[in-house]
């Protein structure tokens, strides 16, 4: 039978167990992107972050997280805010025409702008997860990306 000191301890440390959320194990931070060399200010930038391999650059439906931005003076600033630190990859667009995908002529190759982190570059198709990617594990790290046409 449990003293009624010892009650009170092991209600204590239950109430604070349940007070710190699972989350705050996993560190947070926020990343600022800035995309440059645009061509006009016409449409908007498409940006997709990506924590795995797994559709870069092309499946939007894998990024973790999507965000469109207005371009203002041929560049683009989005801030990715409360993001787990790890390792991603970012793959964006200008969609200058605003409707919203990556336009291609009959062969396949990109009429709009294309960009990834690291200025990664495809060849004869889009860039590598293994050229793109980036370590996250600090708070306002900046990252400075140029657009491709």
């Amino acid at each position: 039978m449990k003293t009624p000191r010892r009650r009170a301890a092991s209600i204590a440390v239950t109430l604070l167990a349940l007070a710190v959320p699972a989350s705050a194990a996993a560190p947070r931070g926020r990343l600022v992107v800035e995309v440059s060399g645009f061509r006009s200010d016409q449409g908007q930038l498409m940006l997709r972050l990506y924590d795995s391999e797994a559709g870069f650059p092309t499946d939007g439906g894998r990024a973790v997280r999507q965000i469109a931005q207005p371009i203002k003076g041929g560049r683009a600033v989005v801030e990715l805010v409360d993001l787990p630190f790890g390792t991603y990859a970012i793959g964006c667009i200008h969609d200058e025409n605003g409707n919203g995908k990556l336009d291609t002529n009959l062969l396949g190759i990109p009429k709009e702008g294309v960009c990834a982190s690291n200025d990664a570059r495809g060849r004869r198709g889009p860039p590598r997860w293994s050229d793109a990617r980036f370590d996250f594990g600090a708070d306002g790290i900046r990252l400075q990306i140029h657009v491709h046409y």
